[in-house]
């Protein structure tokens, strides 16, 4: 969120790219549309649902943000193993759980379901409770937070400790080992589509092109408008071909074709972008909602079912736009109150907690920082 940093470049010094918010609202809005509307002419056209696309962004977004901060922790700050993985947990801790554990704490006062199965959600393992049941569980969205916190846990151990040669290597190693895990997933193990796609190795293709992006732009490397247009149109490619070959290959390649073309837009908003494509993304009310995108995202499920009277009056009086229109104004009410009273000020204590370390420049020899020669 806009706090006065400078806004290029983006790769170094955690610049801020306002119009990544509006990536983020792009990406919630999806999520919501699929939840609340799901039109029936859309869901028979579409080879992917408006809710993966969403999901994907969010991924392909999470892989780009967390690994440029652990490249600046790295190479910029040159901090040290423990010191670097303290700063980044501790940050991360402050920004994700009070939002998280109150919701569950909530639901453990109120649901009798979820006390049955509070364990997986605490340690962030839901995802594979859902796994294990072949079907979603008890607020089932929460599913992607698994995944997240679980990337977030392995990939700061490996950057801190790879080689720098061996970064980009594993960052695109990512994208084949999903897709050859969701081949295992469907014709070994024979898993139902739900089960593969839950279990977190589905999501490294995204998770993982997210962070190549991240090293690319950090070494100066950013691709060319003309290169991300050509990926964009490959992983758009990718989606149509799967669709047109069947349900055995909408599983296991529709997932990576999204997270191609996740990262072609989010490859050209992240720095440099042209205008015809930052102005839009880069609205007020765009940005006012991807700063609470987070909130919204958690919010939304539990509104929907919760409204109760509320929401039967409203679908009387004007039927599902009304509905919707109500569902999405309690959410955007919830999740502003959430950011303000909740989130930021607690958000803020990591400038205290786990303050940055100034710039050194270079570091030592055996770690030669990433190249900041430009090809465009």
């Amino acid at each position: 969120m806009p706090d006065g940093r400078k806004t290029s470049p983006f790769g170094t010094n955690l610049s801020y790219a306002p119009a990544l918010d509006g990536i983020r609202a792009l990406a919630v809005g999806l999520v919501l549309y699929q939840h609340w509307i799901d039109h029936p002419w859309i869901d028979r056209h579409l080879p992917v649902s408006t809710g993966l696309v969403g999901v994907k962004l969010f991924f392909v977004l999470s892989g780009l943000l967390i690994t440029r901060i652990l490249l600046v922790t790295r190479f910029e700050e040159s901090s040290t193993l423990a010191a670097g993985l303290r700063s980044f947990y501790l940050r991360r801790a402050l920004r994700i759980f009070p939002l998280y554990y109150m919701v569950l704490l909530v639901l453990a006062l109120t649901s009798a379901p979820f006390r049955g199965l509070w364990p997986w959600y605490v340690t962030y393992l839901q995802n594979l409770r859902m796994v294990r049941a072949g079907h979603f569980l008890f607020a089932s969205h929460l599913w992607t937070l698994a995944i997240e916190e679980q990337f977030y846990l392995v990939w700061p151990l490996l950057l801190f400790t790879l080689p720098v040669r061996r970064i980009g290597p594993v960052l695109l190693a990512m994208v084949p080992l999903a897709v050859g895990w969701r081949v295992v997933g469907c014709s070994l193990l024979r898993w139902n589509d739900l089960q593969v796609s839950l279990f977190t190795l589905s999501s490294l293709d995204s998770l993982g092109l997210g962070g190549l992006l991240a090293w690319l732009l950090f070494g100066g490397r950013r691709p060319s408008n003309r290169a991300l247009a050509v990926v964009g149109a490959v992983g758009v490619g990718i989606v149509a071909a799967s669709a047109m070959g069947g349900h055995f290959f909408v599983v296991v390649l529709s997932d990576t074709g999204v997270s191609l073309a996740a990262f072609a837009l989010i490859g050209a908003v992240a720095e440099d972008a042209p205008a015809w494509l930052e102005v839009p993304l880069a609205a007020r009310p765009l940005v006012a909602l991807g700063r609470i995108s987070y909130g919204v995202y958690v919010y939304h499920f539990f509104v929907s079912s919760q409204m109760g009277g509320l929401g039967r009056c409203l679908f009387a009086l004007g039927g599902r736009p009304l509905l919707v229109a109500g569902e999405l104004a309690v959410t955007l009410l919830l999740a502003t109150l959430s950011w303000r009273l909740l989130e930021k000020p607690i958000n803020d204590l990591k400038n205290r907690w786990a303050p940055r370390v100034p710039v050194r420049g270079m570091n030592a020899p055996d770690e030669p920082r990433p190249s900041q020669g430009r090809s465009r």
